[in-house]
């Protein structure tokens, strides 16, 4: 007989049955009388098996569709500045996390800095919010500064320092050239600018900020506006202000900020000189969005290992 799962009968038969479990007990077989429950019986039996079928192809399309596409050197080198992944190859390079990256479950009590209703940041899908802070933990970063803390974010990054001056120096210094980064980089938490700060930790929180910009090559992702708000912003503008009187001729950016929402257009372009002449921050405008970015930059990084 031809393979089949189901075996459908509508009258009594010995010789089937006794073929049935002979020679095929691991199928079903189904005998139908003319009651109508037995029709019913085997109308919804049909229909639960072609649901079934529908679910697992619609299942393995989702997945093939969500896998990510790779990216090649040549791919990620027209996505990523060279001093970008030159500072993240040289273990010289922090990024800063806002609000659309920070995760889906926030720790009550806190706020999310610079959040705006209807922004561009809406909260991601959980399951693209994942990949990204996985295609982020692939990235040498030396620290990660967050705008909020999450439990998603404390799973990736479960090395937590403290704002004062022992968590400043932590992110601030470079980790061994012969250690990469893992997960025990450290993980700093911004001040929402509604928290009320001490005379004296704002002007050292403010001289971080600065040091950082100076020091590091920054990365900011996931930020609703750019540059952002409050302290980081001013802090942004004041160390490109510092630097540009020491070295007017500087042409080379404080920090680069990923915009997969903005798209080349004639505004574009005049926005990018506009914020890299006022705070040294560098636009980079693509139709990638924050996860293909990061996978390219870990492949820029890698080069061609």
């Amino acid at each position: 007989p031809a393979p089949a799962s189901l075996v459908l009968s509508f009258a009594y038969c010995p010789t089937l049955m006794a073929w049935h479990e002979r020679e095929i007990s691991w199928r079903r077989l189904l005998l139908l009388r003319s009651s109508p429950v037995a029709w019913w019986s085997a109308l919804l039996l049909l229909a639960g098996t072609l649901a079934e079928a529908l679910r697992r192809w619609l299942a393995a399309r989702r997945l093939v569709a969500d896998k990510p596409r790779p990216i090649s050197i040549e791919e990620a080198r027209t996505l990523i500045p060279a001093a970008l992944a030159h500072a993240a190859r040289s273990l010289d390079a922090v990024v800063i996390l806002g609000p659309e990256l920070a995760g889906d479950r926030a720790v009550p009590g806190r706020k999310i800095a610079g959040a705006r209703s209807g922004s561009a940041c809406a909260a991601l899908p959980q399951e693209k919010l994942q990949r990204c802070l996985d295609a982020l933990s692939a990235v040498p970063f030396t620290a990660v500064v967050t705008s909020v803390w999450s439990e998603r974010l404390e799973d990736q990054f479960p090395r937590r320092v403290g704002l004062n001056f022992g968590g400043y120096a932590t992110v601030l210094s470079k980790p061994r050239i012969d250690k990469p980064p893992g997960q025990s980089r450290p993980v700093l938490e911004l001040p929402s600018d509604s928290e009320q700060l001490t005379e004296s930790a704002e002007a050292q929180y403010m001289t971080f900020l600065r040091d950082l910009f100076c020091s590091k090559v920054v990365l900011l992702v996931g930020w609703p506006t750019l540059p952002p708000d409050g302290h980081l912003g001013q802090a942004m503008r004041e160390a490109w202000s510092a630097t540009r009187a020491r070295d007017p001729k500087r042409s080379e950016p404080l920090a680069f900020a990923l915009a997969p929402l903005l798209r080349p257009t004639e505004g574009a372009d005049a926005e990018r000189q506009q914020l890299l002449a006022e705070c040294g921050l560098q636009l980079m405008i693509s139709a990638v969005d924050a996860e293909r970015a990061l996978r390219a930059l870990t492949v820029c990084v890698r080069g061609n290992r």
